[in-house]
């Protein structure tokens, strides 16, 4: 994704999977919390605001600005600061590589095809 496509509002193009939504709503998780990086603000705005449309019911929500650290990594520093145990979160994405270094950094780690039956 280059710089102009998120400048000309790239995210706020995108419509959500329905099934995601589907899952979220229907979980029943303690606490769902988005974390996703951004490389700046418009980038991070345009998430807040794609949020508050298709999944407004998630309201804890993690924006770092980095640009080369891991989400593994924010992962980690986010519960230590927030005293939030490994065992009670799932990650979810949809890239191998990103998943592989979260599960072993002891992170348990979902791709996102892994809810594609949830209705079964």
């Amino acid at each position: 994704m280059s710089l102009k496509e998120i400048e000309d509002g790239i995210f706020l193009q995108r419509k959500p999977s329905k099934h995601m939504q589907k899952v979220i709503e229907e979980c029943g998780a303690k606490e769902n919390i988005i974390m996703s990086h951004c490389i700046n603000e418009k980038e991070k705005n345009d998430k807040e605001k794609w949020l508050d449309i298709y999944y407004p019911s998630i309201t804890k929500r993690v924006f770092p600005i980095y640009e080369n650290e891991s989400k593994a990594d924010t992962i980690l520093e986010y519960c230590k600061s927030n005293n939030i145990s490994l065992d009670e979160v799932i990650f979810i994405d949809d890239v191998i590589t990103i998943l592989r270094e979260a599960e072993k950094k002891g992170i348990s780690a979902w791709h996102i095809s892994s809810f594609l039956d949830w209705d079964y």
